[in-house]
């Protein structure tokens, strides 16, 4: 990711986080909080400004209790990577004729029904461990689908999995 990826990312969270914050409580209440005026909490949420300097981040990062790694790319953010393994597992599982309901049922306990369903759809971050567990549920090797997903993500061709 680079910098202005970073920032875009910051900033898209910091406005997540504005907005939820808007909507339990007011702009007025806060725009008190930050120590800025409605009006600007207004042209943040709707983004006719974008951004605002560190002082702004750090102060509503305290002011607002969020969380600092929520700032920041972490095991939330869906890579490429991530979304390729889940065409691949979500192929094998189809050809197989393996419902989601049944992988959650069979790893019930380890990996959630939701992240299951996640997963399969390339919308989650897929950990070295859930991959392990997917993959001997499907009776597939972790490593070759992890193999062929470095593959399509490296040659960009997402479209054209063969496993």
């Amino acid at each position: 990711m680079n910098e202005i990826e970073m920032l875009d990312y910051i900033w898209s969270r910091f406005h997540a986080h504005l907005l939820s914050e808007v909507e339990k409580t007011s702009q007025s209440d806060v725009a008190k909080r930050l120590n800025v005026g409605k009006a600007q909490i207004s042209r943040w949420i709707s983004e006719s400004q974008r951004g605002g300097n560190l002082n702004t981040i750090i102060k509503a990062v305290c002011r607002l209790n969020m969380d600092w790694g929520d700032l920041v790319p972490g095991e939330n953010v869906i890579s490429e990577f991530d979304e390729a393994l889940g065409r691949i597992l979500s192929g094998i599982a189809g050809g197989l004729q393996i419902s989601e309901a049944e992988i959650a049922q069979q790893l019930s306990g380890k990996v959630s029904s939701q992240k299951i369903t996640s997963i399969l759809q390339g919308k989650a971050h897929v950990s070295a461990e859930e991959l392990f567990l997917v993959c001997q549920t499907l009776g597939c090797s972790a490593d070759k689908v992890f193999t062929q997903a470095n593959k399509i993500v490296n040659e960009g061709k997402a479209s054209e999995i063969a496993v």
